[in-house]
């Protein structure tokens, strides 16, 4: 999820310079911690959040397991 808190840092990125340690929000464009957010299509309140390793839907928080074949 992402607000105008993150523009900052976002641009910045994209200009290679760095934003100051006291800016509020986060480079949305930084894939170490990448997160989704599934909303509902008419109401757009948060019907899940999936990440590299947890689901989260509705109360229900889920690790995310995955196999890999040999």
């Amino acid at each position: 999820m992402s607000s105008h808190l993150d523009l900052y840092p976002t641009l910045a990125h994209l200009l290679g310079l760095s934003a100051p340690s006291y800016v509020l929000g986060k480079n949305i464009l930084n894939t170490t911690s990448p997160l989704v957010v599934r909303r509902a299509p008419n109401t757009g309140f948060i019907k899940a959040i999936f990440s590299s390793t947890t689901i989260v839907r509705g109360n229900l928080m889920l690790p995310l397991v995955v196999e890999l074949e040999q």
